[in-house]
């Protein structure tokens, strides 16, 4: 009977084991995914501070069917820009809508924007901001810090 007894508390001791490695297991799931989204996100971050864009002009186009031309021109290192999504605005904090412009800007290139007549750029409009952002494996944009131009 007493070999019985010393059996069973080998099995308990078996159970508790497994039980605590199968949550160590979960644990270390929760925790890989979390991290491996923060490198993801450093990885992007470290991209964005590597652009630099220039507003080399912007003014009236000659085409009857473009209101205005922009040409940015990109300065510094790093990777491509797959596009800029741009927001006019005036004194009286009155905003354009946002124009997305799915563009590659290369390093050391420059682009051009043309504003078509049917967007609304507000009057005495005095600022452009622009914003750079990076495409991901699955196609969702990754933003960069707004840069905010006088014009």
């Amino acid at each position: 009977m007493k070999n019985k007894k010393g059996l069973s508390d080998i099995i308990v001791t078996l159970l508790i084991i497994l039980l605590v490695l199968a949550a160590i297991g979960v644990v270390w799931v929760v925790v890989r995914n979390v991290i491996a989204r923060g490198v993801n996100q450093i990885n992007y971050d470290s991209k964005c501070l590597e652009v630099n864009l220039e507003l080399v002009s912007f003014g009236p186009s000659d085409d009857p069917d473009v209101q205005s031309i922009i040409i940015l021109k990109r300065t510094g290192t790093g990777d491509t820009l797959q596009g800029v999504k741009m927001v006019f605005s005036n004194p009286d904090n009155e905003f354009s809508m946002v124009l997305d412009e799915l563009i590659d800007i290369e390093v050391l290139g420059s682009v051009s924007i043309e504003i078509g007549e049917d967007v609304v750029i507000p009057e005495n409009s005095n600022k452009i901001e622009v914003t750079p952002y990076f495409l991901d494996e699955v196609g969702s944009e990754r933003y960069c810090l707004p840069i905010p131009f006088p014009i």
